[in-house]
């Protein structure tokens, strides 16, 4: 660190020490404030057919594309795709891994930005279903190493009957739904914030079409490079949506620097399989990863 004493005496013009002082780091490496993009994926321009991968266009370290899976049915485990006959049926997403550095200052924070595109399958679904239905799917998933879900962006959809009296009525009724993982209690209990919008419709909106952005970020409340004699939220998660969800809230720091690997699943519905559409369709713009350091946001250079 940059250092400068008082001055040794009262007429001297300069002080008794200036210059940089190093001691003991801790860490494998410096720790600056600083971020770094480590993952920038842009859908239109990457289609899946390679061998199911889509291409990280961030400059990173890990170099790791996000691959296309499926959620099956029954066992809810999640397999790679890249063509109909590799595809089983179940939900798709763009899986990624949040790669995090068993000793790395600099991957302590961690800043998404995601843009999704959510419209309903209406037409068709009116050809061949009558009755009520709903639907809760989500958006955005981030999962720790042992599949504990740290966020989760859902969207619930509903149609009603269908009658030709009141087919005039007829349109779906949507809500987004985000869940954020605070920590764990000392009985071992999951502490969720919740936070959901207000009812809106898909089929009413101009080309049926909502283009849905959030951001998400941490950084670390002073407490945290204190001694500390018990567990304490020593931790800030923020998020905004364009959707007026909006909350900033304290929170475990171990839930977001685990040393493990996180995965991001991103719903993206794929129709050319063969397969019914369901009720909703969902895709995946863009999606940004930054990760810092704990003082990220001193650094006037970033590039998150």
């Amino acid at each position: 660190m940059d250092v400068g004493f008082a001055l040794g005496d009262f007429k001297a013009t300069t002080s008794d020490f200036v210059g940089s002082l190093y001691g003991s780091n801790f860490y494998k490496q410096f720790t600056y404030p600083m971020s770094k993009v480590d993952q920038f994926y842009m859908m239109e321009d990457n289609p899946h057919s390679k061998f199911g991968l889509v291409k990280n266009w961030a400059d990173s370290t890990d170099k790791t594309p996000g691959t296309m899976v499926y959620e099956d049915k029954e066992s809810k485990e999640f397999y790679p795709y890249h063509d109909d006959f590799t595809y089983f049926g179940g939900d798709t997403f763009m899986e990624s891994i949040l790669h995090k550095a068993s000793d790395n200052p600099n991957k302590e924070n961690s800043m998404i930005q995601g843009a999704f595109e959510l419209k309903d399958n209406l037409e068709y679904w009116r050809m061949t279903h009558k009755l009520a239905t709903n639907y809760t799917q989500p958006v955005f998933v981030i999962k720790m190493h042992n599949s504990t879900e740290v966020l989760r962006i859902e969207h619930l959809i509903e149609i009603p009957k269908y009658s030709e009296e009141k087919k005039d009525k007829y349109y779906t009724t949507s809500k987004l739904k985000v869940i954020a993982l605070r920590g764990t209690s000392r009985k071992g209990k999951l502490m969720y914030t919740r936070h959901e919008t207000k009812p809106f419709s898909l089929s009413k909106l101009v080309g049926k079409t909502m283009t849905y952005t959030f951001q998400f970020w941490t950084d670390f409340k002073r407490k945290y490079f204190n001694v500390q004699k018990k567990k304490i939220m020593d931790m800030f998660v923020h998020f905004r949506d364009n959707q007026e969800n909006e909350f900033d809230v304290k929170a475990f720091s171990d839930v977001w620097t685990n040393k493990n690997n996180y995965t991001m699943y991103n719903s993206h519905t794929m129709e050319n399989f063969g397969v019914e559409p369901p009720l909703y369709n969902h895709k995946l713009v863009t999606l940004f990863v930054s990760q810092g350091s704990h003082q990220y946001e001193k650094d006037f250079a970033n590039d998150s």
